[in-house]
């Protein structure tokens, strides 16, 4: 006949074993939750990064001049760039109506200076008023008053500033008809 194998009795506690397992599947659950949660955050921060750097690229963008087509098809600015300030405040030796002359113009926010040109053979001093205009380098100096001396009529000088800034040059006709030319050069 035969035998069956013998059976032991093992004593187990009641609930010691299934406690074990509750704990280590709420350890488990914990650690997914806390994984999931670092790859959302993960996630979400490469997001707002992304918006962040497409909403700078739009910006930067709508500074960019665009062109609009002309109906030949060649683009065509919308704005062009405002020329820079052309600056010509500083002491500038020259001469004037064929004598030695100095200009002293003065610092300015704009294009229009104020200034004190010294000239003619008693080195009369002339109070001037002038205007530049950055884009087509003219220059007017207008003589609005003498400040020192005599034998001076006073007028405007119309001229045109080098390219480099350092030099201007042009001709004057004073209040009595008189034309005569005139050059400085930056110190």
């Amino acid at each position: 006949m035969p035998t069956s194998p013998p059976v032991y009795a093992v004593n187990r506690q009641p609930g010691s074993n299934s406690s074990g397992k509750q704990w280590l599947a709420v350890g488990i659950a914990a650690f997914l939750v806390l994984i999931v949660g670092f790859v959302l955050l993960l996630a979400g921060g490469i997001w707002i990064n992304s918006r962040n750097s497409r909403e700078q690229n739009r910006e930067l963008k709508a500074d960019i001049p665009t062109a609009s087509k002309t109906s030949e098809g060649t683009p065509v600015p919308e704005s062009s760039p405002s020329p820079t300030k052309l600056d010509v405040a500083g002491r500038w030796v020259g001469i004037s109506d064929g004598s030695p002359a100095t200009l002293v113009i003065n610092n300015s926010e704009g294009d229009s200076y104020e200034g004190i040109e010294t000239a003619g053979v008693g080195n009369v001093r002339i109070a001037v008023d002038i205007q530049v205009d950055p884009e087509t380098r003219q220059i007017t100096i207008n003589e609005t008053r003498i400040l020192d001396g005599q034998g001076w009529n006073l007028g405007t000088n119309d001229g045109r500033i080098s390219s480099d800034g350092d030099k201007m040059s042009g001709t004057a006709r004073d209040a009595k008809g008189k034309t005569y030319s005139w050059s400085f050069t930056r110190q």
